[in-house]
């Protein structure tokens, strides 16, 4: 059994894409008030990777390479946000102390 490496480089994308997208869920369901607080922050950040996603699509014709230093880099950095949203008693909610569970 040969694996086309090729194709599932382009899967790659899909399964991160997904997995954010389920963290992001758990973050709402633990913490909405968090993302409420920070809605704004959030919504630039999506339109910004809207729009390079875009750009990529018009300048090369594909999705640019999501295991690229910076893309892996980005990821670390969302790592470790969530980590603090979800096991730092009271994440970034100021002043309010939690035990990491709506309160």
């Amino acid at each position: 059994m040969r694996l086309n490496i090729p194709q599932l480089l382009i899967l790659v994308p899909l399964m991160l894409v997904t997995a954010w997208n389920y963290q992001s869920r758990a973050t709402w369901f633990i913490t909405p008030d968090v993302i409420s607080e920070h809605k704004a922050g959030i919504l630039l950040i999506l339109s910004m990777e809207a729009f390079r996603y875009a750009i990529s699509l018009l300048k090369f014709g594909r999705e640019t390479c999501a295991h690229a230093w910076m893309s892996s880099l980005w990821g670390i950095i969302l790592l470790m946000a969530f980590t603090v949203i979800h096991i730092i008693p009271g994440g970034l909610r100021k002043g309010k102390k939690s035990n990491g569970l709506n309160s």
